[in-house]
């Protein structure tokens, strides 16, 4: 099927944010949308108090479907699969050839209680790139922010990053870790093989320095928006085996960063589809 974004939802304010961002981009670059709501004790509890049966969430799903497309070429349908969502995102992904996941941490949550702890689980159980919006932004994926420490392996990072720049014609800005003067040396030759390999992949790109050596997620946001970028691009270290993405220890600063902006979670092993 491919050419597909998955926007779990409950109905909550938040997942009717990363379904109308689902729409925008779907309609941007061609694609389609898949709302899932994955049905667990969570939904048969509020369906009891709703008085209605699973019918009711097939509705709810139509009915979104059918605003998401007004006055948009796009195509939208909605699926229900049973079990936990860290259950069914996974199937859905697979099912529906899925190139990305979106998720909001906007708003109020909904009956399944997507909240920020619940966000960072879904996103350690997704296999597609998956973004999360943080607030109403008119966010495109035009200029794309990538923290790098060029000291650590990063050639599968650039690769990942690179196919997200050639499918979506964006800019790549990468942030690197600027050592101080006792690693000025290796530095230098550690940029030199980071500016050959971006060489290589044909992409627009601009290296930001960062100005000391420590892992800080606020001057990272600040050189995000002084870059004009759209969103923050985070991967999981290369070191870390399997294909999905596994959040850092300051990441979570990063994804849900003071500044709101938006972050694409990958791990540099999944398959990111044309």
């Amino acid at each position: 099927m491919g050419r597909t974004i998955i926007v779990p939802t409950d109905f909550s304010e938040g997942c009717l944010l990363a379904a109308e961002k689902a729409a925008i981009l779907a309609e941007l670059f061609d694609m389609r949308v898949c709302l899932l709501h994955a049905y667990n004790h969570y939904t048969r509890a509020w369906l009891a108090e709703q008085d209605a049966d699973v019918s009711l969430i097939q509705q709810n799903l139509d009915t979104l479907a059918y605003k998401l497309t007004n006055g948009k070429e796009i195509e939208v349908e909605g699926i229900i699969i049973e079990g936990t969502i860290y259950e069914a995102l996974p199937l859905a992904i697979r099912r529906m050839e899925a190139q990305v996941v979106i998720l909001s941490s906007w708003g109020k949550t909904g009956f399944q209680r997507f909240t920020k702890a619940k966000l960072l689980r879904i996103l350690s159980a997704s296999t597609a790139p998956t973004i999360i919006f943080n607030q109403k932004t008119n966010s495109m994926l035009r200029k794309i922010f990538m923290p790098v420490n060029i000291f650590r392996r990063w050639n599968a990072k650039i690769d990942a990053a690179a196919r997200i720049c050639k499918l979506y014609k964006a800019t790549l800005f990468i942030a690197e870790m600027h050592p101080g003067t006792v690693f000025e040396k290796e530095h230098k030759e550690q940029l030199i093989r980071l500016v050959d390999r971006l060489n290589q992949e044909e992409i627009e790109y601009i290296i930001v320095p960062i100005n000391h050596t420590e892992y800080d997620t606020e001057e990272y946001t600040e050189k995000a928006l002084l870059a004009g970028a759209d969103f923050i691009l985070l991967t999981s270290d290369e070191e870390e085996e399997g294909n999905r993405f596994k959040a850092g220890p300051d990441d979570e600063k990063l994804i849900f960063n003071s500044a709101n902006l938006p972050v694409v979670c990958v791990n540099p092993f999944m398959r990111i589809r044309s």
